[in-house]
């Protein structure tokens, strides 16, 4: 949370905080718990509000779901809290996402040990 309170800082009141979790656990158990609150389309940037970014099994589609900034802290520790007691259950772990290969290689650029390539020719889309 001292990040929220960092972000509190530089957006004000009534600035909009986008969170977007790095860890492909954390997204997959919020994604789970969030299920039946997610949107495929970015809320509407209002005033005060905080946007929860979590990325799906698809290469370029994310879902959102938003809380009001100042009731931030008391969601989230009720959502940890549930998470603790009850658990979560039938959670789908995406390390890598439909339709965006990609292939990790020796790297081609001197002192780098190792390079990731996308290959975009074969992106699956629907």
């Amino acid at each position: 949370m001292d990040d929220l309170d960092e972000a509190e800082k530089q957006v004000g009141k009534d600035g909009v905080i986008i969170l977007a979790p790095w860890s492909y656990k954390i997204n997959s158990i919020l994604r789970k718990y969030f299920e039946n609150q997610l949107s495929v389309s970015p809320p509407p940037l209002t005033p005060g509000i905080t946007i929860l970014v979590l990325t799906s099994n698809e290469a370029f589609v994310d879902y959102y779901v938003s809380f009001p900034t100042r009731q931030l802290r008391l969601i989230f520790e009720n959502v940890f809290t549930n998470i603790q007691i009850f658990g979560v259950r039938n959670i789908v772990m995406s390390v890598i996402r439909n339709g965006l290969t990609f292939r990790l290689s020796t790297a081609q650029i001197q002192g780098s040990s190792i390079d990731m390539v996308f290959d975009l020719d074969n992106l699956m889309m629907d």
